[in-house]
């Protein structure tokens, strides 16, 4: 497979000294690649009443990692390669600056953290976060992204455990959510819905493809980013003036669901069935602050609503009959 050949001095020039590139680093060639990346411009993020936060400004490294709770394991199909299975973000060409705060300030995982064989191998890298108090509706939230016109695709799954299994090998993970990193050079907020209760539950996410590392068809890099998980219930940011203020009827629902906003500033509606998978997703019509949902084809069960304007999220949970 051909690669995308620089000498260690290109990268002694270009990497901010903090940065640490394992020798021998080849990056993925890519396609359309533009000298400047894009990204979105940086937000302070300051999440709404949240069960968990991280904004990875400090090191990601494997110590600094398991120091703030969180577990990475490898659990690739060969030996592990030159890459660490998580790692601080690399922000020189051709990857990216972090979405908010400094530009290394991300957490990564790349195809190389599998050894080069005569074939393709699986990359399998897990990032199990801190458990946690969780209630069925809780959101996990992060942003996502890979470098800009990356031929080779990566796959991201979102597990959970609601009894808090820490080891990948456990039966109680269940996926709640998989997508393919962007690769339009902006990070793109991923948003999942926890399917259970548990006291000392966990999330993971997972860098998960098979045809993967240096000799695979797919696996190039990623960067994870803003993580939050939110109760169902949070109303809107105490520090965001006006709040949220929207009212979700009726519920229980039949054939339609109305979505009423008193002030205008709405950003987006999503609606979630009970394992955490999208089911609708809109905004208001410009200059309309009412919404009606057609669920006459839903299945009968309980759904939440999102309502999200700038950082504000309002949630409901919603009965469908």
């Amino acid at each position: 497979m051909k690669k995308l050949l620089l000498t260690f001095s290109i990268f002694l020039y270009a990497a901010p000294m903090f940065a640490q590139v394992p020798d021998g680093h080849q990056p993925r060639p890519r396609a359309g690649e533009s000298p400047v990346l894009e990204r979105l411009s940086d937000p302070q993020i300051i999440p709404a009443a949240v069960t968990f936060t991280d904004n990875f400004d400090g090191p990601n490294d494997t110590t600094s990692l398991k120091a703030r709770g969180y577990l990475p394991y490898y659990r690739g199909s060969s030996a592990p390669g030159i890459s660490p299975t998580w790692f601080t973000g690399w922000s020189f060409s051709p990857y990216f600056s972090a979405f908010n705060g400094p530009d290394t300030s991300y957490v990564a995982s790349e195809y190389q953290s599998v050894s080069a064989t005569a074939g393709a191998e699986e990359v399998d890298n897990w990032l199990v976060l801190p458990a946690l108090p969780v209630d069925s509706g809780d959101t996990i939230s992060f942003y996502c992204r890979s470098p800009q016109g990356s031929f080779f695709l990566d796959t991201v799954e979102v597990m959970y455990s609601a009894v808090g299994d820490s080891v990948p090998e456990a039966v109680s993970w269940v996926m709640i959510g998989q997508f393919q990193s962007d690769t339009s050079g902006m990070w793109v907020r991923v948003t999942y819905l926890a399917p259970a209760s548990g006291m000392m539950a966990r999330f993971a996410i997972r860098h998960h493809v098979i045809d993967g590392g240096p000799q695979g068809n797919g696996s190039d890099y990623i960067g994870i980013d803003q993580l939050d998980i939110i109760p169902w219930n949070t109303v809107g940011l105490p520090s965001q003036k006006p709040e949220i203020r929207v009212s979700v009827f009726p519920n229980p629902a039949v054939d339609y669901l109305y979505i009423k906003s008193f002030r205008p500033g709405v950003d987006h509606i999503d609606v979630f069935n009970a394992i955490g998978q999208s089911v609708w997703h809109g905004r208001f019509n410009a200059g309309l602050l009412d919404e009606r949902i057609d669920i006459s084809g839903w299945p009968s069960g309980l759904y939440l609503v999102s309502v999200r304007a700038g950082n504000s999220l309002h949630v409901e949970k919603v009965l469908v009959r």
